[in-house]
Formats: C-alpha cells, structure tokens, sequence
C-alpha cells in the first residue's frame, strides 16, 4: 500500500517496486505496523478506498492481492470476496510466505476454508518459486498456479571511476539474506 516507502518484507519491496516502473500502478494496503486496534481502523479504512476506487474506476480489471498466513488471510478474503462478487474483478492471489501450507494444516475450520476459498477462488495463484508451485498444485490440486518471482529493482547506483569494473571481468556479488529450504 502506501507504506511501501519505508517498506518491510517481500511484499513491500515488490510493491515499491511495482510502483517505480509501473506509473499505472495503484495499490491499497491492507496492513500497517500499529497498535491492534490501529490496524482495524488501518483495514476499515483502506477497505473502503479500494471499494470506492473499484466503483469509480472501471479500467480496473484485476486485483493483485498479496498475501502471507494468519490475520492476512482473513483481511486478504474480504478483499477478494467484494472485488469479486461485488464488483465481477478478477483475482490474482499472490502469496508471499514459504508457511501458508504448513500454517493451513494447522489452522481452524475457518481458517482453512478462507484459505481455501482464495486458492480456488482466485482466478491465478500466484507464488515466488516452482517448489511452492509444485507444492500448492500437489496440496491443493490448483490448476491456476503460476510464479511470479521478487522483481529485482536495477540499481540506482552509478559507479565512479573507482571500482569501476572493466568489460570482461568477472563480477563478484554478495548475498545477504536466509537461504532455506522453506525459501525454495
């Protein structure tokens, strides 16, 4: 959403992302870093901006929806339910976390069936690597599942004549993150 300036995790930096290269880009957010009841009043509020920009503006056609497990999986069904019952959007579910099967198996009744309800609901499900592919496909029997891989932003750094690297030499990269089985 509007947070993605001064984002954290995946789907803020996909966000931001999206936004620098895609002028046309809108987005809502859904979650903020508060209080309980700050992100409820967070969620209601932004809720009805995306209702209202969804009955205002009818070159909208799809909803992204990015999510992960636990409250986002409520806030991210009511969000899918009203683009698309009530507003006939299509939906693109976009999970961001390696736990939403593990978190599924060991979630309520209710939870499950929201789960549920946006895998098969969605007209894409999409998710980071193959192996979750394989594994929502293998889960869940979807037929809708595609990746959709983290876009890496070109940086905005311009190198000096110092540490300039010269055509045809070898460039040494640095990794500073988890690399998992849970990553993929």
């Amino acid at each position: 959403g509007e947070q993605h300036k001064n984002f954290r995790g995946g789907i803020g930096a996909v966000i931001a992302a999206n936004k620098k290269y895609f002028p046309f880009f809108k987005s809502v957010g859904s979650h903020c870093h508060t209080s309980n009841i700050g992100k409820i009043i967070y969620f209601a509020r932004n809720y009805f901006v995306l209702a209202w920009r969804l009955l205002i503006d009818p070159d909208i056609r799809i909803v992204q929806i990015h999510g992960s497990y636990g409250a986002s999986v409520y806030r991210k069904f009511i969000i899918a339910f009203t683009a698309q019952m009530i507003f006939n959007k299509k939906i693109i579910y976009h999970i961001h976390s390696s736990e939403y099967i593990q978190k599924y198996k060991s979630g309520t009744w209710l939870y499950k069936q929201l789960c549920w309800y946006l895998l098969t609901k969605s007209d894409v499900v999409a998710c980071l690597t193959p192996n979750w592919k394989e594994l929502y496909i293998k889960e869940f029997n979807l037929k809708n599942v595609v990746v959709i891989r983290n876009m890496i932003s070109p940086t905005d750094f311009q190198p000096s004549d110092k540490g300039e690297r010269k055509p045809g030499t070898t460039l040494n990269l640095v990794f500073l993150g988890l690399i998992d089985e849970k990553k993929g």
